[in-house]
């Protein structure tokens, strides 16, 4: 796996195990998930792009705290994650309130003292 832009500097790949925890788990580090990556086969027979969205799109709460508690809070990656899809300020697609529900159980409960 490899993100475009080490692709782009011809670094080498990093490998990584065949499952979807292991990408995650890569992806999750060093705010590897802002960048689009590139997964190649073992055998180097296919390629599959991962857009950036991916991380967003795939709805994972567990992963999305795991970015919070590494980012700087939820405020921090709300504004990266803004700024990037810019919904504009009628939100017709909806994104912020996508963004308001797969974070909610992230937020402080009023009840929480």
């Amino acid at each position: 796996m490899i993100s475009a832009g080490d692709l782009a500097l011809d670094r080498r790949p990093a490998l990584i195990a065949p499952s979807r925890e292991a990408v995650m788990s890569y992806l999750g580090a060093d705010f590897r998930f802002t960048s689009d990556h590139y997964v190649f086969s073992q055998n180097h027979e296919w390629i599959c792009r991962l857009d950036q969205d991916v991380t967003l799109i795939a709805g994972d709460t567990n992963f999305i705290r795991q970015v919070v508690a590494s980012c700087g809070g939820l405020q921090s990656v709300m504004d990266l994650m803004l700024d990037d899809f810019d919904p504009g300020p009628s939100d017709s697609v909806g994104l912020r309130r996508y963004l308001a529900e797969i974070t909610r159980t992230l937020r402080p409960s009023s009840n929480d003292d």
